[in-house]
């Protein structure tokens, strides 16, 4: 069978929309519910203990199931756990955070096959950092919830095998895992998982369709000797004094890659404005308008090179409206938003995005932002720029 034939076998919204989206989705409302209800289900008393942990897993589902994945996908992780349980930092505790993960993460994907095509994927490494939330705590049973999110290598892509999915090497990796613990000693635990994990690039190259593994895991945890008695204020960072109401600035700046264009890529600036309302310390709602600057537009003469299926304009500009939930995590804010377009000139009269974001604060006014602008669940581009705070 013919790469091309695979290729009309599967969609983006095939391999990419219902996991990524529900994935990002469930992260951010578990924590906003977490945030809002938990009253702490783990002791904040016990003195720092940080542990390293194994997990084995193998796949047991590649979602969704039309795009025709097959075959056993075996790994494993090795997890360095930094203790937060006597962290009074704000976040920490009403997010019930059990530890900091900090995850390497083996995949062999030599037997996964698309369309009867067996052997494109090769092997996929990936760092990846976390966190360990805990959920609800049973006599000795911890259930846990495990989102995670890095960076990867996947040595065969699109460019070097029959490889439909994946059009570069380097990928952004999404995880999304429930955990069951349990000690089985005073250094050690056992804990089972499930977990969804996605993979793909940002539409930087193409194709950029994805793949989505769910996988289960058995591993053990073994404490380190470590012991600490004194508090800790921060995670090295001091947060902002806490306002209701700021305003918000930001700018940035990527590559939409080129069907069959190698290194080649469309160019665009984003630009986004808008106002923020903070619930709390760890939870904002914002409403803004996103503006994106197409440097090359729809030609049809050129429509190879031009065409950006969801994203494809006529116009130099397009214009939305947006608004959705920011969790903070000290330095780290992490914010997904859904928009209306008040302008976009699109053939495929698109009306709607959403976008979900990653900042990193430098000052209370200033920070580094990767922003994903998405179409249904098809991705637009990744911009990376900067956010700015005026007034916070």
């Amino acid at each position: 069978m013919k790469i091309e034939d695979i290729k009309l076998n599967l969609s983006s919204s095939d391999l990419f929309m219902n996991s990524f989206t529900r994935s990002i989705l469930v992260i951010l409302f578990t924590l906003l519910l977490n945030t809002c209800f938990a009253q702490g289900s783990f002791n904040q008393d016990l003195p720092l203990r940080n542990s390293i942990a194994v997990n084995f897993q193998k796949s047991i589902a590649y979602l969704p199931t039309k795009g025709k994945m097959e075959g056993v996908v075996f790994g494993g992780e090795l997890i360095y756990k930094v203790s937060t349980v006597d962290n009074p930092t704000d976040w920490v505790r009403k997010l019930n955070v059990k530890s900091i993960n900090f995850i390497f993460n083996y995949k062999d994907l030599n037997n996964l096959e698309v369309a009867k095509v067996e052997h494109t994927f090769g092997r996929s490494y990936s760092v990846l950092a976390g966190l360990n939330v805990s959920l609800y705590r049973l006599n000795k049973v911890d259930f846990n919830l495990l989102p995670a999110i890095g960076l990867g290598y996947t040595t065969k892509t699109n460019l070097n095998s029959q490889n439909p999915l994946i059009g570069s090497h380097l990928n952004f990796y999404l995880k999304l895992g429930l955990e069951v613990e349990t000690d089985i000693s005073e250094m050690m635990t056992a804990f089972a998982s499930v977990d969804l994990s996605h993979f793909s690039n940002g539409a930087l190259k193409l194709p950029n369709l994805g793949t989505n593994i769910s996988n289960v895991g058995i591993g053990i945890s073994r404490k380190l000797n470590q012991s600490r008695s004194t508090k800790r204020d921060t995670l090295g960072y001091e947060a902002p004094l806490f306002k209701k109401h700021h305003l918000e600035l930001g700018i940035n700046f990527g590559k939409r890659g080129v069907d069959g264009g190698g290194n080649k890529g469309l160019y665009k600036n984003g630009v986004y404005l808008g106002y923020q309302y903070s619930i709390n310390s760890v939870v904002d709602l914002g409403l803004g308008t996103d503006a994106v600057y197409y440097h090359t537009v729809y030609d049809i003469i050129n429509h190879k090179t031009t065409n950006q299926s969801f994203a494809t304009s006529y116009d130099h500009w397009r214009v939305g409206i947006a608004f959705g939930p920011a969790v903070n995590l000290g330095r780290i804010d992490l914010s997904t938003k859904f928009g209306y377009y008040l302008h976009y000139n699109n053939p495929q009269k698109q009306k709607s995005y959403w976008t979900f974001a990653v900042k990193y604060g430098f000052t209370s006014w200033l920070a580094a932002e990767t922003k994903l602008y998405i179409h249904n669940a098809e991705a637009d581009y990744l911009g990376l720029g900067l956010s700015f705070f005026p007034f916070r």
